[in-house]
């Protein structure tokens, strides 16, 4: 049984448990194996003891083989347009280079170059707004540039599924929850996929024995206020958290 379990986190749709083990597993046994000169007593990691929990497959559409293309129109009102909104606002702070959602008010013109808004439809349905202008900004910072705004918006799609498609939250929490035995010690989880493990972790039975959740670029580590219509469950026994807030390389 597996002694690390890995939830990855968004993008990785096409990717299966297998392909993504195989990219990270020997990240895992190299590093454990430095860490074995300093400390001995730290057990090695055979190829068992690293299981991968894949379910990018779920987000995927029955009898399709392509994605889907998403464009800045698709975005969705309330907790689509509320979360892109969100990190517009928190990357203009971090990054003065970059105008927030408040310069120059709601006009496109204030913000060129951007996409052209047809003027009489922002009255009606301002979160088209977000949705064009969020995505042109955010693509330019150094915190998603080498997103395009067509994964971007693709990639909050699926943080916005997994909160308010109970079939779907379950499935993907349950292709965690199988891996994670007595046996496990750590839990790794990147993005979304360190919400999952938090969330599996949460439900296990009090009297098992502790775990230690790492997770990589996690918005669990960030104080937010939940879009509309996201919650999460409230942590009932003993987990220690280890966050690392770099970015992880590439592969999780």
């Amino acid at each position: 049984m597996s002694r690390v379990v890995v939830v990855h986190g968004v993008e990785r749709q096409l990717d299966t448990a297998d392909t993504m083990l195989a990219e990270i597993a020997p990240a895992w046994r190299g590093g454990v194996g430095l860490a074995l000169r300093r400390d001995p007593t730290l057990g090695r990691l055979s190829d068992d003891d690293i299981a991968c929990a894949g379910y990018g497959d779920l987000y995927r559409q029955t009898g399709t083989r392509g994605e889907p293309y998403d464009r800045a129109e698709d975005v969705e009102p309330g907790f689509e347009a509320e979360l892109l909104e969100t990190w517009w606002r928190e990357a203009a702070r971090l990054d003065p280079g970059i105008p927030g959602p408040d310069t120059g008010g709601r006009t496109v013109r204030a913000l060129a170059p951007l996409p052209v808004v047809p003027s009489a439809i922002l009255p009606v349905a301002p979160f088209l707004w977000t949705g064009f202008a969020a995505p042109a900004r955010l693509t330019r910072t150094r915190f998603f540039g080498a997103v395009s705004d067509r994964l971007l918006i693709s990639n909050l799609k699926q943080v916005r599924r997994y909160f308010t498609e109970p079939e779907l939250r379950d499935a993907v929490r349950a292709r965690a929850a199988e891996l994670i035995t007595s046996d496990t010690r750590v839990v790794v989880g990147h993005s979304l996929g360190s919400v999952v493990a938090y969330e599996v972790l949460c439900a296990l039975r009090p009297e098992r024995p502790p775990l230690t959740l790492v997770t990589l670029g996690s918005p669990l580590t960030c104080a937010f206020s939940s879009p509309s219509g996201a919650d999460m469950l409230p942590m009932t026994h003993h987990v220690e958290c280890v966050a690392i807030l770099e970015p992880p390389a590439k592969g999780l």
